[in-house]
């Protein structure tokens, strides 16, 4: 196991965007993007290099649409996301802001003890659009990718609602 290799949940946006390279270039992670795909009608090799230019050394797709996602919608996602995690010998993964709580601790502890939750979005410095901005001129990703920001994600419980028991899928780029 990498001591600094981390699974991001990545949404293409500025914020999971800007997250990515504060984890790689303030943090000293090794970042892993993962996107979940639940229909969002996404262009999967711009999210890729959304990705790969924000810091990412990796981007996986976590294909939920054509498949299952079991009982809770959540806690599949983030049983999926610690999957990849232990597949990929990280040592943390970071939720996005809907994702983690005492509900997500509670299950890391259950399914994965040995991975540690990383809470970016409470600790990074850097909130302000225009900090936002700056930080990624800084660090020579083109602002006008992060941006560009498109709604990618859905409310989970319609998606839960709406796709009713599908198996998950991995896709790795």
């Amino acid at each position: 196991m990498n001591e600094k290799k981390i699974v991001l949940e990545y949404t293409g946006g500025m914020d999971t965007s800007v997250i990515s390279k504060w984890l790689e270039a303030e943090q000293g992670y090794e970042v892993i993007a993962a996107y979940y795909n639940y229909g969002q009608q996404a262009d999967i090799a711009e999210l890729k290099k959304k990705a790969l230019l924000a810091g990412a050394k990796k981007f996986c797709v976590i294909d939920l649409e054509k498949n299952r996602v079991d009982i809770q919608c959540k806690e599949s996602i983030q049983r999926e996301l610690t999957a990849l995690a232990q597949i990929e010998g990280a040592t943390c993964v970071a939720f996005t802001q809907t994702n983690v709580g005492s509900s997500t601790e509670a299950l890391m502890a259950e399914i994965a003890p040995e991975l540690n939750i990383v809470e970016p979005f409470e600790t990074c410095w850097i909130q302000s659009r225009e900090d936002q901005v700056e930080f990624l001129k800084k660090h020579h990703v083109p602002v006008g990718i992060a941006q560009k920001e498109q709604v990618l994600r859905n409310d989970f419980s319609a998606f839960c609602d709406w796709h009713k028991r599908r198996d998950v899928n991995w896709i790795k780029y």
